[in-house]
């Protein structure tokens, strides 16, 4: 009789919740039990989804029962499952936390948030201005995506560019730097042949003075040596010497400092043994910042603002 009665029921009812008939309750239905074959409201769901003989039931909105449900009741096709409740279907859409639920999550925390019907709110997304707004959103992003790619290949060819012009550039100063020592060196050489010289014609002009000095004495000695018998000539010989002896010495003295030679030293120039203590000899290596171009993407319900 039971059966026959819910069978009856479910004829008569239309969009009536059928346990709400039996108690003579004229509640407009919102969901369809595929497994109880039952309409129900969304008080029956809350309680439908909380006891453990029903609460794995598969609960679809009352306008897809036909769709969901074969001949023998069974549920077709996957159906996508609560977060929280996994092994729970998403039934429900919550306004007030915007969010998708089941029942379950009516049962135990959402009594009494603002709910809408899963199949409604799909019908006014995609019938309302939220779905063309996304579509816009995702074509505004993926025009702004070939923009960024097209500025990195931009970049990507501005930086060989860079880098190579970086590298001429230090090839360049390598070489001034290398011409003005390389002419440096050369110009200090001639200096220190220039010095050697004029030294050498020192030493030479200094042997040569010796050498007549020298003569002079030879001479001077032969002088002296005249003989003993000849007192008188040998007195007025030696007289005559003396005086001379003390220009020689003043000759020699004079040929002694122009024998004389300075030691040729090379001394580093400060600024060079700068640079060659520096660890950035040459030049440096840096970069200067570029047009940094950035994407803000700010989220506002289903509309992206973009920003440059």
């Amino acid at each position: 009789m039971e059966a026959c009665k819910l069978t009856r029921a479910h004829e008569d009812s239309g969009n009536m919740c059928q346990p709400c008939l039996f108690e003579d309750k004229q509640i407009e239905a919102t969901q369809y039990c595929c497994d109880c074959e039952e309409l129900l409201c969304t008080s029956c769901v809350a309680v439908h989804s909380k006891f453990k003989a029903t609460r794995h039931h598969r609960i679809v909105d009352k306008t897809d029962r036909d769709d969901n449900s074969d001949n023998t009741g069974g549920v077709i096709g996957p159906r996508e499952m609560c977060s929280e409740h996994s092994t729970e279907p998403i039934k429900y859409e919550c306004v007030s936390h915007n969010s998708l639920i089941c029942g379950h999550c009516i049962v135990e925390k959402l009594e009494k948030c603002n709910l809408n019907i899963l199949s409604e709110s799909a019908k006014e997304f995609i019938e309302g201005p939220e779905l063309k707004q996304l579509q816009d959103t995702l074509d505004a992003l993926s025009l702004e995506c070939d923009q960024r790619k097209y500025h990195s290949e931009e970049n990507m060819k501005q930086l060989d560019y860079s880098s190579d012009k970086a590298l001429r550039e230090i090839d360049e100063c390598f070489k001034r730097v290398s011409t003005y020592f390389i002419e440096r060196r050369d110009q200090l050489k001639v200096q220190v042949a220039q010095l050697k010289e004029r030294m050498q014609n020192d030493l030479i002009h200094s042997e040569c003075e010796y050498n007549a000095i020298q003569k002079t004495i030879q001479t001077l000695r032969q002088g002296c040596t005249i003989d003993k018998d000849k007192s008188i000539e040998l007195f007025i010989e030696a007289r005559q010497t003396k005086p001379k002896l003390v220009k020689l010495k003043k000759r020699i003295s004079a040929a002694e400092k122009q024998s004389r030679i300075d030691e040729i030293l090379f001394k580093t120039d400060p600024s060079t043994e700068t640079v060659l203590r520096s660890d950035h000899g040459l030049g440096s290596v840096c970069y200067k910042s570029g047009t940094l171009v950035k994407l803000i993407v700010t989220f506002v319900g289903y509309r992206y603002i973009l920003l440059h």
